[in-house]
């Protein structure tokens, strides 16, 4: 026998009183005891858990509550234990809900409030016959089918005489009833009978509230013409629909069991349940009609649901009434005559606007012809004025002592500049149409400017007969300007002047707020007002003037572009009636003056240094001339093989063929050619593995900035325009040699010198990837050699040798060599292994010979290489940023 107490439970054995106190339960609050069929014995206790006593082990097994645990115990304070017919094992706990224990499995599942039970603090469980599991809560007593998985709740409103129940008192009595004991009484009850089905009752609406103030019949905002009893239809205005509407069921059952549903057609498509509460409310209904439905049913009488209706009518505003709508219609119709009436005037309109845009256009197109036969002419210009500048370079070279003649070559090359001035005129002009002209701004004395340009045109005004009258000329005007194009500007105004003037002539320049203002007057025609703007349109000359001097029309529109692109402007004074006077006027933009002298500066002292490749270095190298115009080709040709042994080629085409029969070493290339562009030339050159080393040079009278991107894209080195220096052209090719030369210095004799520093295409990295990798796969190999190479690489011998010879300037065997040393000073470099280890690691069998290869390479000995890199690692501990390859000597940059 056990009985249980708040200070832990005693024991005593069959036909015997005298209890003795169970060790495992001391001190522990029992509250329920209850033994199986199995005889184990369960012990509830309130907070610590259940215990269960295991006959069969003859031991006692506790269950705790664990937090975020679902299968553990649900509450520590357990008050009933009861076995239902099925032998599962509840439990009624604080807080917890009710557990029911899985012996299979040795945990618990729980019923909580989020199962469906109305409160976590269960008291004493009752089984009746059909399963269903009774017991009571502090909110009302639960009837829960576990199999179904059915929670029904029965309340005050179902007629208990109290919703809180207390610890341990149900049972069920010998009539089969269940009674449980409550804080306000015992309850009783048959759980076998079913309540009898009745018809519902009726429903009846009781109250109808519009913005939460109630309607009464009479008022003068009400709807109701009745009592809201007696109402069927209400109607309601637009701005008046925000509703609410109470009902009550009439009916002498258990009332608070009803379930009350509705349904507002044709806003719901089914049924919304509100519970219990007998209220509806509907918000901001549109204009319509509309029936309102209520259902009210009993638990388990779905046959008997009272119902009730009521149509809500909502009336529509005035704008969207009847006669509003047709006066909609009479609107519209009115419009639709006025616009088409209208698009009747405009389509006429446009069409004389239409005859007038191409008449513009056939303008613009004839426009556009003059400036595309000017710019043609231009680059027809540059390749005889090449012709001109090259000998005339070379005889100017040759320092000729006789005076006639050397004033005769000064006027010829003063002639030349002209014309290339003129040529490059025309080419901005292009480009400013073509909005690809980019001004270069730099600081630039102003007034000194002003005075070297006046003091070039003082003698031609003189020899004209015309007189400088006045030239005031304000000092010290700096301005951030592109220094060619306020040039170009000057000289179109001053030579327009000399052109157009009779006698006088006169230049100022003053600072007016934060701009400089040049002013150019000449005396002569003065040009009408209606002709003030016309004279800047390109190639548009004033009848009047060309009798006095020839043009092309096109300064004084150049000139108001370029003042455009500083952001200034450039016009004619109207106020001067004593001739013409042209007034330019250019921001300072001096903001930036500090920062931009300082890039300056910067910029000047970086000095591109060629190395030491001297022209006797050059005498063994090819160049390959790729030039249509036979003149320039021979004249090229005879320059540069003073330095260079020299092939030609008219065409890109011819060029190709040329480089896979003859070894070259650099290419210089016209762009626009027959058969095949330079630029298709260059592409095809960089992308053909056995030509791709070889750089390419650009020779061409194309200077707009985009051709010289589109070089670039292609992968050549350097881009040089027609007509060009003799001298700078050979400087370019010895820079672009020297570069390569020695980038293969250092390659041989720096061991910690990468393939990647050295300048390459896209497709020679990619190939000395592919052949490095192949060397250091079989570095431990000695017997590896240029044919297995060879066979790897899946490449002709001779192939190789010339892409090896070409890159690096060795052989194949000596690169694979090279590769091994290098490998050597990097693993003595790391000081991982022994220099006698390291020997045979890059594929070296004689220590001897290992030694004696890199000494010549590099200077020293391996053994030496590896204490000096010791000696200056002692040194530099703790000291950042020393590099070892700049321990070696001769190998600083």
């Amino acid at each position: 026998m056990y009985i249980g107490t708040d200070r832990g439970a005693y024991r005593a054995e069959n036909g015997s009183l005298d209890f003795h106190a169970v060790e495992e339960l001391k001190d522990l609050w029992i509250f329920d005891i209850m033994q199986e069929g199995n005889g184990d014995i369960w012990f509830a206790t309130m907070g610590n858990g259940v215990i269960r006593y295991d006959a069969e082990a003859g031991k006692y097994v506790r269950y705790k509550h664990e937090p975020g645990n679902d299968k553990a115990l649900s509450s520590t304070s357990v008050s009933s234990i009861m076995q239902d017919s099925k032998g599962n094992i509840w439990f009624s706990t604080d807080r917890g809900g009710v557990c029911r224990y899985n012996r299979k499995t040795n945990d618990f599942q729980t019923y909580s409030i989020k199962e469906g039970l109305p409160d976590d603090v269960a008291y004493k469980m009752l089984e009746d016959k059909h399963g269903n599991m009774w017991f009571g809560t502090n909110r009302g007593l639960v009837m829960m089918n576990p199999d179904e998985g059915n929670i029904r709740v029965f309340t005050m409103k179902d007629g208990l005489c109290e919703n809180q129940f207390n610890y341990k008192s149900a049972v069920a009595g010998s009539d089969g009833k269940f009674y449980f004991g409550t804080i306000n009484g015992l309850l009783s009850f048959d759980p076998e009978i079913k309540g009898e089905k009745k018809p519902t009752g009726e429903i009846f609406l009781t109250k109808l509230a519009i913005f939460n103030e109630e309607m009464c019949v009479g008022s003068s905002d009400s709807p109701l013409k009745k009592s809201i009893l007696e109402t069927d239809e209400i109607v309601l205005p637009y701005n008046r629909t925000n509703i609410s509407l109470d009902f009550a069921l009439l009916s002498y059952s258990t009332a608070f069991a009803n379930q009350y549903y509705y349904m507002l057609e044709p806003i719901d498509n089914k049924w919304v349940s509100i519970g219990t509460e007998g209220n509806i409310q509907y918000a901001n209904l549109n204009p319509g009609t509309y029936t309102l439905h209520i259902r009210a049913v009993s638990e388990g009488q779905e046959e008997y649901a009272a119902t009730k209706t009521l149509k809500i009518k909502v009336l529509p505003p005035w704008w969207m009434s009847v006669w509003a709508i047709f006066l909609y219609l009479i609107i519209i119709v009115c419009a639709v005559i006025v616009w088409f009436l209208w698009y009747r005037n405009h389509k006429n309109k446009q069409l004389r606007e239409e005859q007038k845009l191409f008449a513009i256009e056939k303008e613009k197109e004839l426009y556009q012809n003059k400036v595309n036969f000017f710019t043609e002419i231009a680059h027809e210009i540059r390749t005889p004025l090449t012709l001109i500048n090259g000998p005339l370079e070379i005889i100017e070279e040759m320092h000729i002592s006789n005076d006639k003649l050397t004033k005769n070559l000064r006027v010829i090359s003063q002639n030349t500049k002209r014309l290339l001035n003129l040529a490059s005129q025309l080419l901005d002009f292009q480009k400013i149409g073509a909005n690809k002209l980019k001004p270069n701004y730099e600081v630039t004395d102003v007034s000194s400017l002003l005075k070297e340009t006046v003091d070039r045109f003082e003698p031609t005004f003189t020899h004209q007969g015309k007189v400088l009258e006045n030239v005031d000329i304000e000092e010290n005007i700096s301005a951030k300007i592109d220094k060619e194009a306020i040039t170009k500007i000057l000289s179109n105004l001053l030579n327009n002047a000399r052109k157009y003037g009779d006698h006088s002539i006169s230049v100022s320049l003053k600072k007016v707020n934060n701009n400089f203002v040049v002013t150019v007057f000449s005396d002569g025609d003065r040009i009408p007002k209606e002709k003030a703007e016309q004279i800047f349109d390109p190639f548009y000359q004033y009848n009047e003037r060309k009798e006095k001097a020839q043009g092309v029309g096109i300064g004084l529109s150049l000139s108001r572009s370029l003042a455009e692109i500083h952001e200034g402007t450039l016009y004619l004074d109207l106020q001067r009636t004593d001739g013409n006077s042209f007034v330019l006027s250019i921001p300072l933009n001096m903001e930036m003056e500090t920062a931009e002298t300082v890039d300056a500066v910067n910029t000047d002292l970086a000095i591109n240094d060629t190395g030491n490749f001297v022209e006797e270095n050059a005498k063994g190298k090819t160049l390959l001339i790729v030039e249509d115009e036979k003149s320039i080709l021979s004249f090229m040709e005879d320059r540069l093989s003073e330095s260079f042994l020299i092939e030609t080629a008219e065409n890109g085409r011819e060029a190709l063929e040329k480089l896979h029969k003859t070894a070259v070493d650099l290419v210089i290339s016209d762009v626009m050619m027959p058969d095949m562009y330079g630029f298709e030339l260059c592409q095809a050159i960089k992308s053909d593995i056995e030509l791709s080393h070889i750089p390419v040079v650009f020779l061409t009278a194309k200077n707009d900035t985009d051709s010289k991107i589109q070089g670039l894209k292609v992968g050549a080195e350097a881009y040089i325009e027609k007509p060009f220096s003799f001298e700078y052209l050979r400087q370019q090719v010895m820079s672009l040699l020297g570069n390569r030369q020695n980038e293969r210095e250092a390659f041989s004799k720096r061991p910690f010198f990468p393939v990647k520093n050295m300048q390459m295409s896209k497709e020679d990295e990619a190939f000395m990837k592919k052949v490095l990798d192949v060397i250091n796969a079989n570095l431990d190999d000695e017997a590896f050699n240029v044919e297995r190479m060879v066979e790897e690489l899946c490449m002709s011998r001779s192939s190789l040798l010339r892409k090896i010879k070409t890159l690096f300037n060795m052989a194949p065997l000596d690169f694979i060599r090279l590769i091994r040393l290098k490998k050597a000073a990097e693993l003595i470099q790391e000081g991982k292994y022994r220099v006698g280890e390291i020997c045979y690691m890059v594929g070296f069998n004689s220590h001897s010979y290992f030694s004696k290869l890199f000494s010549k390479q590099f200077g020293m000995t391996p053994k030496d290489f590896e204490k000096k890199i010791e000696q200056e690692r002692e040194k530099s501990r703790g000291v950042n940023g020393i590099k070892i390859e700049d321990l070696i000597p001769g190998n600083t940059k």
